[in-house]
């Protein structure tokens, strides 16, 4: 077949997106608006919407997809991915017709950054498919403007060389390289409109409350609390889940913030009028999130649609210049959000202003609720590992039936940090989080059992593979500090219910904290499963152990571990015995940016430092050769994370 830059040209384009938090998805769409008003034949759509296209020469494709979890494919890209791994391992299709290119978004402060692109694109040049376009992978903890802006605009040359367009893919009228739309990231014409209002009104099961506990002292430097809620019946039918599973919380945008826009904006008056949203134009979508919605207010899209205190994109900023008044306030937006302006844009980014401090700062700034759809992000669920085993079937009923009444009421715990923090010089404001602070108060107060709580969460499957092994035999070393501890609760409490078979299984837990006497998370439970047998080992590391402390049986004077990656040194031959003879499963769970990386350097150490006999399958290894092994082990699910970026 041809090569990427030779043969009869595409007659139409494909963009497909795998979106987690509507990056992707957002990217997609805009370069379906430019390319349309550049004369091709495009649509766009979600990876896992694949069957809607028959891949073909016909067609040039640009994939947008961004990572999530520990490396892995976004929700809606798993179809696709399981698709091409399965046409891969038959050998059965050849895509060497396939002319692509490949944009990944990524975040650095995981260790796996932008692994869904390059994985991606890996399997796509092992079916022969020929990129016509250097594939580019952006950084969210840097800006994804600072690749995306270059890649975007770089794409239209190599595009018309491989793709037949009307207009030769030339821009617009209006534009030229000397404009200023040329040194921004280009902004997506209006996709949507609110045009009937009508009336509607509708009410859902919530999930009530029935516990609440602060785990640490008042004086530790973080509140950590426990929540246990019942879901209701009409929820509890979705009840299957397993220890390691995750659910998402939906909390509301605060209150004040929203009124405030209202104001703002001038829709106070017309705050709970229902309006209706539709495309402009048939052949532009609208993006997922919004293209299933009946009728809703402007109170309701601030929220509970919107992200209003989302990190500003220069797309967005650069869409607030066009509906700036003020000639002053509309060059600093359009500084701010031009290349030149980049130094300034990443101070004014790690600022983390809100939606109401930018229109603040700009009160000649008033943009239309349609503009503010089309380029704020959707307003995202907060999710929280369970920190609890689903409960057993009653004894006395068959499994079927079992089952079913097992899953009429249950219990689920999540554990989290109330988050609070100052935002930076110049502003120096004390700000919060927005679902743990929702929480907290929403617990406050209140006898328990609480009266029906507006709470709205749904249970979300661990389907990369964290989650408590099956295999009653097999060793488990977990390793969770701080919060990080949570999901093993749950491990610990199932694996409290198991069979004897399981009681020869060895099964270690990592755990850390910053003082014994102040944040020591599920201490009695912990120390209690250790006594009982269900943990062989317990092993806790205290970073702010001082001496003056009170002795406890881990802490070994004034130069105990004071991490969890120096007790795994401390334990280095049993957790090679453990991980490389005895087959275990090791789990992480906690933060990335600090933890999860210095846990894999002990471990890839631990690995090439373990004393072996000649005949060791690692006899020898190197450094580096022990870091690919435990990515192997990453794909093998020997060696599992769920990690998150404080």
């Amino acid at each position: 077949m041809a090569t990427s830059t030779t043969g009869p040209r595409a007659t139409d384009v494909v963009f497909m997106y795998g979106s987690q938090t509507g990056n992707a998805e957002s990217i997609a769409l805009n370069l379906l608006d430019q390319a349309q008003q550049r004369g091709y034949q495009a649509q766009a759509l979600v990876m896992d919407d694949y069957e809607k296209v028959a891949f073909h020469p016909q067609s040039v494709y640009v994939f947008v997809v961004s990572t999530t979890g520990d490396g892995d494919p976004p929700d809606n890209a798993t179809k696709f991915w399981r698709y091409l791994r399965r046409i891969a391992k038959k050998q059965s299709e050849n895509w060497s017709f396939m002319r692509y290119t490949l944009l990944g978004l990524g975040d650095t402060n995981y260790d796996n950054f932008c692994n869904g692109g390059k994985r991606l694109d890996e399997k796509l040049r092992e079916l022969q498919a020929k990129p016509f376009y250097p594939r580019a992978l952006a950084d969210d903890a840097t800006g994804l403007e600072e690749t995306v802006e270059p890649w975007c605009a770089g794409l239209w040359a190599p595009l018309a060389e491989v793709c037949q367009t009307k207009s030769g893919g030339k821009v617009l009228p209006g534009t030229s390289k000397g404009s200023t739309a040329e040194t921004v990231v280009p902004v997506p014409t209006p996709t949507t409109t609110t045009i009937t209002t009508t009336t509607s009104s509708s009410s859902s099961d919530v999930p009530r409350i029935t516990q609440a506990q602060y785990l640490t002292a008042p004086d530790a430097l973080k509140t950590t609390l426990a929540l246990t809620f019942q879901p209701l019946p009409a929820a509890g039918k979705s009840a299957d889940f397993w220890p390691g599973d995750a659910f998402g919380v939906i909390c509301p945008n605060p209150t004040p913030l929203v009124g405030a826009l209202l104001v703002r904006l001038g829709l106070a008056d017309t705050a709970d009028t229902p309006l209706t949203i539709a495309p402009v134009a048939e052949t532009t979508p609208i993006p997922t999130y919004l293209s299933h919605l009946g009728p809703v207010s402007p109170r309701t899209i601030f929220t509970d649609l919107l992200d209003l205190v989302a990190v500003p994109k220069k797309a967005f900023i650069r869409m607030l210049a066009d509906y700036t008044a003020d000639a002053e306030e509309k060059k600093q937006l359009l500084y701010l959000c031009s290349k030149q302006g980049a130094t300034l844009f990443s101070t004014f980014r790690d600022l983390r202003p809100t939606l109401l401090d930018i229109l603040t700062t700009f009160p000649s700034c008033q943009p239309p609720l349609e503009r503010l759809l089309d380029t704020l992000p959707p307003h995202q669920p907060r999710y929280y590992s369970v920190a609890n085993a689903p409960p057993p079937p009653p004894p006395s009923l068959s499994t079927s039936e079992g089952d079913e009444a097992s899953h009429s009421t249950f219990d689920l715990r999540f554990v989290f940090n109330v988050v609070q923090y100052d935002q930076p010089a110049p502003l120096v404001v004390k700000r919060e989080g927005l679902c743990t602070p929702w929480l907290e108060r929403l617990s406050l107060g209140r006898p328990f059992p609480t009266p029906t709580a507006p709470l709205h969460l749904f249970l979300k499957p661990n389907h990369h593979g964290f989650q408590l092994t099956r295999d009653p035999t097999r060793p488990i070393v977990m390793i969770g500090p701080g919060t990080g501890v949570a999901p093993f609760m749950g491990f610990l409490e199932q694996l409290a219910r198991s069979t004897p078979a399981s009681a020869s299984r060895e099964t270690w837990l990592f755990y850390g904290c910053r003082d014994p006497r102040k944040d020591y998370l599920f201490r009695d439970q912990l120390e209690g499963y250790e006594r009982d047998g269900v943990l062989s080992r317990l092993v806790v590391a205290y970073s702010r152990y001082s001496p003056s402390s009170p002795p406890t049986p881990a802490t070994e004077g004034a130069e105990h571990p004071r991490y969890v990656q120096h007790h795994l040194r401390r334990h280095a031959a049993d957790i090679y015995r453990l991980i490389v003879h005895d087959n275990a499963i090791i789990y992480v769970c906690g933060d990335a940016l600090n933890m999860a990386r210095d846990v894999n350097e002990t471990l890839a150490e631990i690995l090439v430092q373990a004393e072996k006999n000649e005949d060791d399958p690692h006899f020898g290894i190197t450094l580096m050769d022990a870091k690919k092994l435990l990515v192997q082990w990453m794909q093998e699910h020997r060696y599992l994370r769920d990690l998150v970026s404080q």
